[in-house]
């Protein structure tokens, strides 16, 4: 069967999502339209790519043994994309950024100011989600993740350590065992960690 980089697109989206809905979602399609898509390529196979259940969709034999080439091909094309972007415009474009949405307001929102200034050339587009979007099917460029990815086509770019603190009032404090807390001036307020 002559596979179409449209059809892998499909089949990647439905892998990574989990579901037929989430993936008609995904790729801005309608489900009966997915789902059609999705038995065509399973009828000119001659064999399942999912197994459909009730609580969402899973590899098929087929499926699993496809995966791997269509995320090959997935970063391929994400690549050359990239590679004809840079050539001609290389500190312009849109660079669209996935994090939480505490990390888009805590970190993204001051960095958007810094880079604004310095390449006015660059949209910085924010998708500040709790969904974990694909970079490989170019869902986003770049993603903020707490773990770490399992994915072995994406890179640690870098990473930063966010201070995290405890804080109550002095008088909640002196009410707490003396085990619990380790309470510390700082200016008018205090500042308590726990051990």
């Amino acid at each position: 069967m002559d596979l179409q980089w449209n059809d892998l697109r499909i089949f990647l989206a439905v892998a990574d999502a989990g579901s037929l809905s989430g993936a008609a979602r995904r790729l801005k399609l309608s489900q009966p339209t997915l789902s059609r898509r999705i038995a065509e390529m399973e009828y000119a196979l001659g064999e399942p790519l999912f197994v459909r259940k009730n609580q969402g969709i899973s590899l098929a034999k087929a499926g699993t043994r496809l995966l791997p080439a269509a995320q090959g091909m997935a970063q391929w094309a994400t690549e050359a994309s990239r590679s004809l972007d840079a050539k001609n415009s290389p500190v312009s474009g849109r660079v669209r950024v996935t994090a939480a949405p505490s990390f888009a307001f805590d970190v993204l929102a001051p960095f958007a100011e810094t880079l604004r200034r310095k390449h006015p050339q660059i949209t910085l587009e924010v998708l500040a989600s709790t969904e974990r979007l694909n970079l490989s099917l170019g869902e986003a460029d770049i993603a903020l993740r707490k773990q770490s990815s399992d994915d072995p086509d994406l890179i640690t770019v870098d990473e930063v350590t966010v201070p995290i603190g405890a804080y109550a009032s002095r008088e909640y404090v002196r009410r707490l065992p003396a085990h619990t807390i380790s309470a510390t001036s700082t200016g008018s307020r205090g500042r308590a960690g726990m051990k």
